[in-house]
């Protein structure tokens, strides 16, 4: 894993990219981070968000937000790799756990950032969510119950 890893970094330093923000689909967050300063490359890295049904590392928003805080926690910065609040896709988090991930970034003067659009199926459903009225979670059985 951390060869690999290693391997992701060393290619970004190579293509004389100065900064890799990972958009929040680490797994093993201390070998990634133990990579990037071993190739020495400034990161913003954060863990899987996302309270969805079924997915790896998938949890409530109280138990994604408090990794979410723990990633904080780790890498707090004072050097080149640094924590991020990281969502999976707008589309894969409650409001709950949104409102929370914005809120928990700016008490703790950190970073947020998420995928826009992590599947293909992505602007279709959220177009036909924001249509019904729903939220962006929302799924088409749902919109078409309440038309």
């Amino acid at each position: 894993m951390a060869s690999r890893r290693r391997s992701h970094w060393s290619t970004a330093s190579s293509t004389a990219s100065t900064t890799v923000i990972e958009a929040g689909t680490i797994g093993h967050l201390e070998p990634a981070a133990r990579a990037a300063r071993e190739v020495g490359i400034r990161a913003g890295l954060g863990v899987w968000g996302w309270d969805i049904e079924h997915g790896p590392f998938t949890a409530p928003a109280a138990e994604t937000l408090a990794r979410q805080g723990e990633t904080l926690d780790l890498l707090a910065g004072g050097d080149l790799v640094e924590g991020w609040v990281t969502l999976v896709g707008h589309d894969l988090a409650s409001d709950e756990l949104l409102a929370g991930a914005a809120d928990l970034a700016r008490s703790r003067g950190a970073h947020m950032t998420m995928h826009i659009s992590p599947t293909s199926n992505d602007p279709p459903r959220t177009w036909r969510a924001r249509a019904c009225g729903r939220s962006c979670t929302s799924t088409a059985s749902a919109c078409s119950a309440r038309t």
